[in-house]
Parts: C-alpha cells; sequence; structure tokens
C-alpha cells in the first residue's frame, strides 16, 4: 500500500515565476521522443518557487526548472530538477508520475515582497520596484511651487489707496472730507481678504508628501492579476518509458520582477547563462496534476 495519496492531486497556493531563454547546453537528457521548443536557436526554460497551502492536498514549497517542449504538435513541460520539502511529496511524485523530487531546506516570506531560498540551490526576491515605484514622494516636493504665496506680494502692491492721494490734489479743504467717505481704501481692506493665501495653504495639503514619505517602504498592494486557465501536458521518463500526465491550473498572474542567486557550482549553476524574459507572480493558485 503506498505511503502517498492516489491521483489527481489537487493543489492550491501561490508562486513567482521566471521565463528563460538558454543556450540548449543548460537543457540535461529528455525523456525519449521529447524536444525542446527553440527560438532563435535558444531554448525556453522557467523556474519557480511554489508555496502550496494547506488548502490543497498537501502543503509545502517547492522550487523547480522546466523546460518548455513538444513531442509531436503538442506543447507542454519537463521537469528537470524539482526540490520540496515534504516527503509524501517526493515519493508520491517520484512513483506515479517519474517528477525527479528530492528534499530541500527553504526559507520563503512574501511579506511585502517575495525572498525565497533552497538551501545551497538557489534563492530569489522581488526587489522595491517590482510593485512600483513610490516615486510620487519626489514629485511631493512640488509644494515648493506653492510659492505663490509669496506671489501675494501683490497684496503689497494694494498699497495703492497709496493712489488715494488725489485727494490731496482736491485740496479744496471742504471737498477734502470725502476723504472720510473714501475711506472705502479702509474697503481696500480686502487685502486682508486677499489672506486667501493662507488658503492657499494647500501647503497644509502637502502634508501628503511626508505621508508618501511614510510610505516608501510600503509598496502599495499589488493588482490581482489577470484570471488565467491553463491545460497543460507533462512529459516525463518512467522505468525507461516517456510519461504523459495531464495538468490544469487556475489562478491569477501579474507581472513582477525577480532577482534570482545561483549557487556556483550547485545544480543550477548553468542558468547564469540563460537570459530572463518574463516574471510572474500567481495567486489564487489551484492546479490538478494527475489524471482526470
Amino acid at each position: 500500500m503506498p505511503d502517498f495519496p492516489p491521483a489527481p492531486w489537487t493543489l492550491c497556493g501561490r508562486g513567482w515565476l521566471t521565463v528563460w531563454t538558454a543556450p540548449r547546453s543548460v537543457v540535461p537528457l529528455l525523456p525519449t521522443g521529447v524536444a525542446p521548443l527553440s527560438l532563435f536557436g535558444r531554448v525556453v526554460v522557467v523556474t519557480a518557487f511554489v508555496d502550496y497551502s494547506d488548502e490543497g492536498l498537501l502543503s509545502y514549497r517547492e522550487l523547480m526548472a522546466a523546460v518548455v517542449v513538444r513531442r509531436g504538435v503538442r506543447f507542454g513541460l519537463s521537469i528537470t530538477d524539482i526540490w520540496v520539502d515534504d516527503e509524501t511529496s517526493r515519493r508520491g511524485a517520484r512513483a506515479m508520475w517519474g517528477i525527479p523530487k528530492e528534499m530541500a531546506e527553504f526559507t520563503l516570506s512574501s511579506s511585502p515582497r517575495l525572498a525565497a531560498r533552497a538551501e545551497s540551490i538557489a534563492a530569489a526576491h522581488e526587489p522595491a520596484s517590482a510593485h512600483g515605484t513610490t516615486q510620487p514622494p519626489g514629485t511631493a516636493g512640488a509644494p515648493g511651487t506653492t510659492e505663490p504665496p509669496g506671489t501675494t506680494a501683490p497684496h503689497g502692491t494694494t498699497t495703492t489707496p497709496s493712489t488715494t492721494e488725489p485727494p490731496s490734489t482736491t485740496e479744496p479743504p471742504s471737498t477734502t472730507e470725502p476723504p472720510s467717505t473714501t475711506e472705502p481704501p479702509s474697503t481696500t481692506e480686502p487685502p486682508s481678504t486677499t489672506e486667501p493665501p493662507s488658503t492657499t495653504e494647500p501647503p497644509g495639503t502637502t502634508e501628503p508628501p511626508g505621508a508618501a514619505d511614510r510610505r516608501a517602504d510600503e509598496p502599495p498592494p499589488p493588482a490581482r492579476g489577470l484570471p488565467l486557465r491553463v491545460g497543460a501536458s507533462v512529459w516525463q521518463s518512467l522505468d525507461h518509458r516517456t510519461v504523459r500526465t495531464a495538468l490544469s491550473t487556475s489562478a491569477r498572474v501579474r507581472r513582477t520582477r525577480l532577482e534570482w542567486r545561483f549557487t556556483p557550482d550547485g545544480p543550477l549553476a548553468r542558468f547564469t547563462t540563460a537570459r530572463p524574459r518574463l516574471h510572474l507572480a500567481v495567486t489564487g493558485l489551484r492546479m490538478r496534476f494527475g489524471s482526470p
């Protein structure tokens, strides 16, 4: 009696992957009858960290490397390297599907950004810019442009009341008393009303810059991403024959940026010759692996 769950396996979680193009030498021996997909003389490979949660059949963490392949007119994947931190997953995948899982020690955090490591193999992380830079704080310096309050120097020009000196030209004393009536110059005290410059205290509203600074280390929540449903084939070697396993996946995906480090002389060191082409963050992952 096998000590692992029977197929199919339904797994749930989230993942982070990079699609690379690489020299053919990056790809080890593939199952018989399977050829790597080639673009302009380079093969297409994928590396991924996956965090499977207890919402699915098994809960564990995984690092894998796979090659995009074809067999006849069918396209799919062949998993060349894979590590997990769950013995049940390792035994079941090897026995049922020929997936060469090995054990490894993992550290993985995704709050607020991914930082993952498989000991002595590889590490990946999302840099701060992966979710978009919070440079608006820099633009928040614009409050300096609120110097228009300084432009209220025209307020000084409201000394036009001195232009009311014409009364002195109206030297007829009796008529000069109208100046008391011309005290509307005091009505020119609207200069005090010109204190709307204080209303230009949107500089007060420029407090967001401070708020933006406080948020500098707190990137905005990433977008939920686009819904995706994929059906694919996985080809592996099992008991000296090529076997195909059906894979169906639903998830939400969004673009991100990942920085990978491969341990020198480690099993994935060959990826140092590969070029990253696309980085994706995957949430709401629901994967059914094995017989329908």
